[in-house]
């Protein structure tokens, strides 16, 4: 069974220009961003760094996956640390 959606006109071509927008947005800030820069790797090492404070105050009893999952998430520092210095 097959649903229509009805969408007025300028509902329909206000959606089309914020997309229109959004993409002219990131295409500006991707031919302003620093060389060098990697904002994702950025976060995954911010994203990194929080889970070794959330792992580091947990309840130390956990059958030993504690200590091998920080040992794990220091690891992954180590290499984003080294991917980003790789791409500079």
């Amino acid at each position: 069974m097959s649903r229509i959606i009805k969408v007025s006109l300028p509902f329909l071509a206000g959606v089309l220009f914020a997309a229109f927008l959004m993409g002219t947005f990131n295409m500006f800030r991707e031919a302003n961003a620093q060389p060098g820069y990697q904002p994702n790797m950025e976060q995954a090492l911010g994203n990194l760094h929080a889970a070794r404070i959330n792992l580091e105050v947990s309840s130390p009893d956990k059958g030993g996956h504690r200590v091998q999952a920080l040992e794990l998430v220091n690891q992954a520092i180590t290499q984003v640390r080294l991917g980003i210095n790789f791409a500079e």
